[in-house]
């Protein structure tokens, strides 16, 4: 069967760059050039807020708290070792230095307890208070006689009040050390940025590395008091994982270049073939990522490692087109024809293979998880320039070399071409009997799969803690901090207009509470909670207590007290608790984390869960109990980031299932749009399907879990998997019947390295801190191997079937009816 001709397309792409390669290579260098300026711009967002949708209703309400409060974020400076006094000295010599900043608004290490002594009183139980009236009452009523039961040969009791000052003794040495671990071996000073989200890397790096100067220049008096002193914060965990994104990248990239720059000169074994093959691929990705760019802005911490995946997807089809161009060389073609003759055969299969991969990534965009849609987006950007340059620049490159003498392809005699060979018998009876046995073993073990997979046995992760692996230094930071300050800002928040307000709807969340049989609530906080309770009833007592201790018999009682109870008791004749305390009369370290930014009116409400906000199913219970609260002057919205998430990961696994449908009804027509046959369709995606079937398998035996990071790979599998059955398929084609072993001997080099190469690119996830992206790495690699796996075990059985039902029925058409033979069409 000879070669069909070159398509006019083909010829005409074969003409330029063998005429004008020059021009080519001059154009696409300028273009890149033009584009690495705009990539250098390109920066990485390691907060995973950037994989949310900005429409989603829960993201624009937290937006809104942001706006009123400026984000929660903080650096937070930790001593260890020495004393108490100790970190004092350290952070007041610190203090200042902090102050000066220009971009902090404060700093707090203590807080000052004296301010709220005029207020004591307030802060008393309404029962102590009235303990206190009785037993002064009492007091006085002994001493002015009116008591007529009383024995005058016995004293009165002795007027004691230890009980009372027991109890809040107790409780000023809990609230004594606000920014101190309970044990008191932890000290913090806590530094307050100004407005702005911890998702603001530039300014959270400047900030991190402003205070890690001042501490750094503070060596020698730490170690004089004897302190540990290390950086910590919300801030500083951001920028830690965003720097340890940065280095997993880094690595991954080096290794996958260095890897794949091995397994082209081990298999192509010429000086010049990886330069050829990674000049347009780095052409590619300089435009991709300056694209990108230009259209939806920075990366995000899945789509950062396209950079690694690109380097295995896009160098594909450089590693096909290369090796067909050598092999045309070789039977003596001349360089433009043999240009035309690639472009037309393995150009034609390549194309194929970037559009279903192109639209495997592109079914990705119907989900609203930015980390998919993003993901998708640049990914399927990123394969059709590969093919396009791999196509112009590549045979440019080629031409220019043979051109200058440095890159030459000798005629080898003897070398197999498209039908010089005769077709091969069809295959024995034994041997057709294996090959059965093969495909229907390997099916089955992909329907066990399925089956697994439709019963449960793989199952989703729906805690992100166990996805979200920070690096042990910055666990160990956060723990530290977790001990003083515990788990900040961990549920679901509401900004409210005054006070006033404020109390009110904690009364309808209470009034919920009460109600609601999940028990998602623990308890709700605002700034009123910082008064005291109940002022007015006090300062009712508090009066009446006062009068009393006018009484001169009762100061004479008095005097008779230890002097620390005395000056307890006195404390209630000041006149400062003549009025209700308000949150302006708090210091300023107890307030802020519940006021908004500066001349903001307003404060923050707080709905605190009852377990950890790490598990999106019970975050969706709590955010059905806490979707709605109405006062009589508003209906508010309470949002929290585990809210959002658990919202996120709802929307996933129902745009999920949709991408992995669009992308399998995708592939399915754009084979049949390339092969026009329903059976030959079919056939090509046979492999396929059994390798997810295998994939799925190994899932439920591992077990690997799905999650918010991995389930991309399952759609993305399937416009990558298909590439080696196209390629074969379309050779195959190519070829003829009978040809089976020349098939397999002319395609597999390619498709073994491409497939490695895609490999080595998701490979380079697997080094990542983050399990979920690991995760991701692990199942690409396996499901890459499988259908590579699939297509040299399942494809050719499939097509030497083909063949022999082909045979059959020619040779029954060579017979006769009246059973003479007759002659061939050929002959």
């Amino acid at each position: 069967m000879p070669v069909s001709p070159p398509n006019l397309l083909s010829s005409r792409v074969a003409r330029l760059v063998t005429r004008h390669p020059g021009a080519v290579l001059l154009f696409s260098l300028a273009l890149t050039v033009a584009s690495a300026l705009v990539v250098r711009k390109l920066q990485i967002q390691a907060n995973l807020f950037a994989l949310l949708p900005p429409s989603l209703p829960e993201v624009q309400k937290l937006q809104h708290v942001y706006d009123k409060t400026g984000g929660f974020g903080d650096v937070v400076v930790i001593a260890e070792g020495g004393t108490i006094e100790g970190s004092d000295a350290y952070f007041a010599d610190l203090l200042p230095a902090i102050e000066r900043l220009k971009w902090t608004k404060g700093a707090d290490y203590r807080v000052d307890l004296d301010a709220l002594k005029p207020f004591a009183p307030l802060y008393m139980d309404l029962e102590d208070l009235k303990k206190i009236h009785e037993r002064l009452q009492r007091r006085l009523e002994l001493a002015v006689g009116a008591d007529l039961d009383a024995d005058e040969d016995k004293d009165p009791p002795p007027l004691s009040f230890a009980d009372i000052q027991r109890k809040y003794r107790a409780r000023a040495r809990a609230r004594k050390h606000p920014f101190h671990s309970p044990d008191g071996k932890i000290r913090t000073l806590r530094v307050y940025p100004p407005d702005r989200p911890t998702s603001d890397l530039v300014f959270g790096r400047r900030a991190v590395a402003d205070i890690q100067r001042l501490v750094d220049q503070r060596k020698g008096l730490a170690k004089k008091l004897g302190l540990k002193i290390t950086v910590g914060g919300k801030f500083y965990t951001r920028v830690q994982d965003y720097n340890s994104v940065i280095r997993d990248l880094k690595r991954s990239a080096l290794w996958g270049g260095v890897l794949i720059v091995l397994l082209l000169t081990l298999y192509f074994r010429h000086i010049l073939a990886v330069p050829l093959l990674i000049i347009p691929l780095c052409m590619s990705m300089t435009w991709t990522f300056a694209f990108t760019k230009l259209t939806i802005g920075d990366l995000n911490v899945i789509t950062a490692f396209l950079f690694v995946i690109l380097l295995g997807l896009g160098i594909d089809f450089g590693i096909h087109i290369f090796a067909r161009y050598r092999t045309e060389r070789l039977s003596g073609r001349e360089v433009e024809p043999a240009i035309a003759v690639t472009l037309a055969t393995t150009g034609r299969a390549c194309r194929t293979a970037m559009v279903t991969t192109a639209a495997a990534f592109a079914s990705l965009l119907v989900t609203d998880f930015r980390g998919f849609s993003q993901f998708g987006y640049i990914a399927a950007i990123g394969v059709t320039l590969a093919f396009g340059l791999m196509c112009t620049v590549l045979p440019a490159l080629l031409v220019l070399c043979e051109r200058l003498g440095i890159l030459r392809f000798r005629h080898r005699a003897g070398d197999v071409q498209v039908g010089d060979v005769a077709p091969a018998p069809p295959p024995s009876p034994p041997l057709r009997m294996a090959l059965a046995v093969a495909v229907l073993l390997g099916v089955g073990v992909a329907v066990v799969g399925a089956f697994a997979a439709s019963t449960g046995r793989i199952r989703f992760e729906y805690d992100f803690e166990k996805l979200n692996t920070l690096p042990k230094e910055v666990i160990r930071t956060k723990a530290k901090v977790t001990r003083v300050y515990g788990r900040r800002v961990d549920g679901a928040v509401v900004f409210v207009d005054s006070m006033e307000e404020a109390a009110a709807l904690k009364k309808v969340v209470l009034a919920k509470m009460a109600k609601d049989s999940t028990r998602t609530i623990a308890e709700v906080t605002s700034l009123n909670d910082l008064l005291p309770q109940d002022q007015q009833r006090k300062l009712v007592w508090i009066r009446k207590i006062r009068k009393i201790l006018r009484k001169r018999a009762v100061q004479k009682a008095l005097l008779d007290l230890p002097r620390e109870q005395r000056e307890q008791i006195e404390v209630l004749q000041r006149k400062a608790v003549d009025k209700a305390m308000t949150y302006k009369d708090l210091p300023r370290p107890m307030r802020r984390p519940f006021v908004g930014k500066p001349g903001v009116p307003g404060t923050l409400l707080i709905i605190v869960p009852t377990r950890p906000p790490r598990d999106a199913r019970y975050m969706a219970s709590f955010a059905a109990d806490t979707r709605e609260f109405k006062t009589a002057r508003h209906t508010y919205h309470p949002v929290s980031e585990g809210v959002i998430f658990s919202e996120v990961i709802r929307i996933l696994l129902a745009d999920g299932r949709i991408a992995i449908t669009a992308t399998l009804l995708t592939v399915l027509l754009l084979l049949l749009l390339d092969f026009r046959r329903v059976g030959l369709t079919l056939l090509a995606f046979l492999p396929l399907a059994t390798a997810v079937g295998w994939l799925l398998l190994v899932m439920a035996l591992w077990p690997v879990d799905l999650n918010m990071y991995n389930l991309v790979v399952l759609p993305s599998l399937l416009g990558l998997g298909i590439d080696n059955s196209v390629h074969m398929t379309h050779r195959w084609m190519e070829l003829g019947p009978g040809r089976m072993r020349d098939v397999v001997k002319g395609i597999a080099g390619p498709i073994i390295v491409s497939t490695m190469t895609t490999m080595i690119g998701f490979g380079g996830m697997m080094a990542a801190h983050q399990k979920g992206l690991r995760s991701l790495g692990v199942l690409a690699v396996l499901g890459m191997g499988f259908s590579m796996l699939a297509v040299f075990s399942l494809l050719p059985a499939l097509l030497l079937s083909l063949d022999t039902a082909r045979s059959r029925k020619e040779s029954r058409q060579e017979v006769a009816p009246s059973g003479h033979r007759r002659d061939h069409p050929a002959a």
